[in-house]
């Protein structure tokens, strides 16, 4: 008898839609939970029979789809991601520069020099400050050509001291790669193998083209989520998808809502209430495509790229209602890391509105929450309506 506890879970991405590749490494797919399904089409004879009966029962396709469920961990779902968002990671590459002063007003540190390609949030390094409390690992908080804003990377770092006449080296310090919404779509071969059934049973589904994907950061919870599939067919056999040696997935810690987020933010500045619950939903509007000829779908067709969510927040300022009336457009993004702040990902959506918001006393001794809803959009400037932006820190 099988138990859910022994099955492993395993995609190759296919060079033709719906074949196995026979060279390409399996790849683990590290998932809390798999509703995949094998939908078969019927249809009736219409042939009258006597008696009143149905002559028969015909075979004309099949809609294999359905959803595998994970609980985030950084490094471990970047394919799914990337296919998701019909993108490739793409490498951001900025040219170190040389600081000439550092300048510390209270609690505020900036960093004077020619920053033009650093932005928000880049992990960026100093070295060869006079004063050995300026040099190290700072987090960019706000950037313009001459300057930038920073923080400390780290609690345990020296505060900085004011310096002025200095020729410092500011380097980019981490990998940054970035998604978008796009175009390139991609198919997979997904293999549940059932490890505790004698002589092996495995499970394959072919052609399977990820149509969506949900992420939800809740307080007190994981950072879960899930990936939405729709593809041509299915197989059971006791051997598995290719036989090659399955690549492990990246093992990082699965993140949380409570220590692993971040911030969120609303037009760029850091939301000053606090958040129960967000969520970020990708549709890409799927078809399957039949023919003659042809048993199940030859083809997964995707539409437009379609970005919705939900956030719930304690509801303190009326400007949060009124914004949700007045149809106010907004730029929203929330950013999750690891522990120790390494491996940071900002899920951002430039240009948002909200499409549905409640704020109402439902019952006696609750707090009021603002639960919203909003559908993303193409920001005209940017060119795209959802990205992700991944960071990595080099080794320290």
């Amino acid at each position: 008898m099988a138990d859910s506890s022994n099955s492993t879970l395993i995609y190759i991405e296919e060079d033709v839609f719906g074949v196995i590749p026979t060279a390409k490494a399996p790849k683990e797919f590290r998932f809390s939970g798999s509703s995949l399904s094998y939908s078969p089409k019927f249809i009736e004879s219409e042939e009258i029979v006597a008696g009143a009966q149905v002559g028969d029962v015909i075979r004309v396709g099949a809609d294999p789809k359905g959803d595998v469920n994970i609980v985030f961990a950084p490094s471990a779902h970047d394919d799914m991601l990337e296919a998701a968002f019909r993108d490739v990671w793409t490498p951001r590459v900025v040219a170190g520069i040389t600081a000439t002063g550092f300048t510390v007003s209270g609690g505020t540190y900036t960093i004077t020099g020619p920053f033009g390609n650093f932005g928000v949030d880049d992990l960026i390094k100093t070295a060869g400050f006079s004063n050995a409390s300026n040099n190290g690992r700072w987090i960019v908080l706000t950037a313009s050509p001459t300057s930038v804003t920073v923080r400390k990377h780290s609690d345990t770092q020296p505060t900085p001291v004011t310096e002025s006449g200095a020729t410092a080296a500011v380097t980019l310090d981490e990998t940054v790669h970035v998604i978008k919404n796009g175009t390139v779509k991609r198919s997979f071969t997904l293999d549940t193998s059932y490890t505790d059934i004698p002589g092996g049973a495995h499970d394959i589904y072919v052609g399977m083209v990820p149509v969506g994907l949900k992420l939800n950061a809740q307080s007190g919870q994981t950072f879960k989520g899930s990936v939405s599939f729709m593809g041509k067919g299915a197989i059971a056999r006791a051997t598995p998808a290719n036989g090659l040696a399955t690549t492990a997935a990246a093992k990082d810690k699965v993140l949380n809502g409570v220590t692993n987020f971040v911030d969120f933010r609303i037009d760029g500045i850091t939301a000053e209430t606090f958040a129960k619950e967000l969520s970020f939903e990708i549709d890409n509007t799927p078809r399957g495509k039949d023919a003659l000829g042809q048993f199940g779908y030859y083809d997964i067709g995707l539409g437009r790229f379609k970005s919705t969510g939900s956030f719930n927040v304690y509801f303190d300022s009326i400007q949060q209602l009124a914004d949700f009336y007045a149809g106010k457009e907004f730029g929203f993004s929330a950013t999750l890391q690891n522990d120790d702040g390494t491996k940071r990902y900002t899920v951002e959506m430039p240009r948002c509105v909200y499409n549905k918001g409640d704020a109402t006393p439902k019952s006696a001794d609750q707090d009021i929450m603002m639960s919203m809803g909003y559908q993303a959009m193409m920001h005209t400037g940017l060119g795209y309506t959802m990205r992700i932006v991944r960071r990595i820190a080099n080794a320290s």
